[in-house]
């Protein structure tokens, strides 16, 4: 049977659609668990960092989240986990204020974003710096940022409760805001 004989045979002709039905159905199962042609989307990976974090290996948590952050800079987690390390275990309280500040300095952070990011650093300023005018500062940002919203008046909440006996070591207790 030569080509021409065999493109005109119906039986060559339910093979091939056989086999085409079989390579679809496989190739729309197969995709239903691999993404199929769809890009891989990097995002950060902080398990070592965190891995690092709770065996007290505090210098080496710094690096990676470091590295996380080279490639991702925006990273609202990673730049949140750096400034709680820094504050809280490697004693730098400047290091950790400095690196809540590019939240507010970088472009593409949300309102909300730059909001828990003063917030944190209140809650860093009373829990580990035991300054509670420091912590009034960075919540009075808020309200000069953000005037007449929801966020001023969270902040003008916790300004109020600043004053009354006990905030500062009802703030050390809770530990900042997750």
């Amino acid at each position: 049977m030569d080509d021409s004989e065999a493109a005109r045979d119906p039986i060559v002709h339910v093979r091939i659609r056989n086999l085409l039905h079989v390579r679809l159905v496989g190739d729309w199962f197969g995709n239903l668990y691999t993404g199929g042609g769809q890009p891989v989307v990097p995002t950060p990976v902080y398990s070592v960092a965190e891995a690092h974090w709770k065996a007290s290996r505090y210098l080496e948590a710094e690096r990676e989240i470091r590295a996380q952050l080279g490639r991702f800079p925006q990273d609202m987690t990673g730049l949140t986990m750096l400034a709680r390390l820094q504050a809280e275990h490697l004693d730098d309280l400047p290091g950790a204020a400095a690196t809540l500040e590019r939240v507010l300095a970088q472009p593409g952070h949300n309102p909300g974003q730059q909001v828990a990011a003063l917030h944190l650093l209140a809650d860093l300023q009373l829990k580990v710096g035991q300054d509670p005018d420091a912590a009034r500062a960075a919540l009075e940002r808020v309200a000069v940022l953000f005037p007449d919203s929801p966020y001023a008046m969270q902040a003008a909440q916790r300004i109020a409760h600043l004053s009354e006996p006990g905030a500062v070591e009802t703030v050390r207790r809770r530990g900042p805001i997750p």
